[in-house]
């Protein structure tokens, strides 16, 4: 920013007086002089805050992009902080708002209610390593020791990873002395799910179509492509996942040449003289039952909740294949419980680590002809099996990409 544009901004700031019941017109006029700066130069990060309640509020430390009244999104924000920041400060706190708005992190955050300290930190961490001119005391990948431009459901899962190697009860004592939070996350545990994701969806969709005008160069790679992948369509998974069924039912088939009747028999040798086409009719028979093992990973980020509802949809799906289910996280977890029309009772067991080496060599070693496996995706992957594979991905997983098989997003709702 230059200091000419850093004058201006100042005078602004310095311009109005306070209004009535306590409202800073200086702070409001601050903000959005700069809001009308990005949405000029920077439209990515300006388009967001034309979609935002903006409301002033002294029970904040600093601010934050909040949820309203559990239906409508908003920037919420201290004046007397706002005032306190210098231009270069206050745009680049800004940036920081709007990309918890890019790359999703209050709608993803409902899968961390149990550890919101935790996600708070690694979304925080996942944005400031792309931002230059942020007030000190922010925390970033490099305060521990992990690479840049990474995604939070990754940073969480080191985090989770690095705190209980250090004896540390979570990623939040952790952090405790080494720099805080840039803003606030407050309203981020309590929203109503769809109407939220749609509006944050909605918001994105129009701030990435005024960027593509100015061009993606200035946001650098790294962080463009984090922003378009956070918000590429969402396939029915569903459907992909009948469409796997379908392929492994397949490959248990092979062509046959059977036997017409008697009559046709009949009525062929008469027209031709011989029976040279009596074994020429086609038709298809299957060899054996196929089988398809499906893996749920019970390390922890899986919810008991979405495992349960994906068993469910999965229900419908079986019909002509033998379908099998079995938990794991570092290791196999009891025996295989085969798919019925409902599966009652079924007792989450686990809560480990993940290594997926045990249930790609149990499908090996059972011949399964298909694999479907529930997870989160943070482990290293071993070696192909000879089995087809399905890696059915939750939402915190997005940034993971699997070297073979066929990958869905899985997005449960209630």
């Amino acid at each position: 920013m230059s200091s000419n544009t850093e004058d201006l901004l100042k005078k602004i700031a310095e311009a109005s007086p306070a209004g009535p019941t306590g409202h800073s017109e200086k702070a409001a006029n601050y903000i959005d002089a700069h809001i009308s700066r990005l949405v000029s130069l920077e439209p990515i990060y300006g388009t967001v805050f034309l979609y935002l309640n903006k409301r002033q509020s002294r029970d904040l430390d600093t601010l934050g992009i909040t949820t309203i009244n559990r239906i409508d999104l908003g920037l919420l924000y201290n004046p007397e902080f706002v005032l306190s920041l210098t231009p270069t400060e206050l745009a680049a706190v800004l940036r920081h708002e709007s990309l918890h708005v890019l790359l999703h992190h209050i709608d993803r955050s409902s899968h961390y209610m149990m550890k919101m300290k935790d996600y708070n930190i690694a979304a925080d961490m996942a944005i400031n390593c792309h931002i230059a001119g942020l007030p000190e005391g922010g925390l970033y990948p490099s305060t521990f020791n992990l690479p840049d431009f990474q995604a939070s459901e990754w940073y969480f899962s080191q985090m989770k990873k690095k705190a209980g190697e250090g004896g540390y009860d979570d990623a939040s004592a952790m952090a405790e002395g080494l720099g805080g939070l840039v803003d606030s996350h407050d309203g981020w545990d309590e929203f109503e799910d769809d109407i939220i994701k749609e509006k944050i969806k909605g918001i994105a969709d129009k701030a990435i179509s005024a960027q593509e005008s100015k061009g993606w160069s200035a946001l650098g790679a790294e962080l463009a492509k984090q922003i378009l992948e956070a918000n590429k369509p969402v396939v029915n998974w569903k459907r992909e996942v009948r469409w796997f069924i379908n392929q492994v039912i397949e490959s248990g088939r092979r062509s046959t040449r059977s036997r017409i009747n008697r009559r046709e028999q009949a009525l062929r040798s008469t027209r031709q003289g011989d029976l040279k086409n009596v074994y020429m009719q086609p038709g298809t028979r299957r060899d054996y039952t196929s089988k398809i093992l499906i893996g749920i990973d019970t390390s922890g980020s899986v919810s008991d909740k979405e495992v349960k509802a994906f068993l469910g949809e999965i229900n419908g799906m079986v019909g002509l294949v033998q379908c099998h289910v079995i938990l794991f996280d570092t290791k196999i977890i009891g025996e295989p419980v085969e798919i019925k029309k409902k599966i009652r009772g079924l007792e989450i067991k686990g809560r480990g680590g993940t290594d997926f080496g045990p249930i790609i060599r149990y499908v090996d070693e059972h011949k399964y002809d298909g694999l479907i496996i529930m997870t989160d995706g943070f482990a290293p992957f071993p070696a192909k099996p000879k089995s087809r594979v399905l890696w059915a991905i939750s939402p915190q997983g997005d940034s993971v990409k699997p070297p073979y098989g066929k990958r869905v997003r899985v997005e449960i709702k209630d």
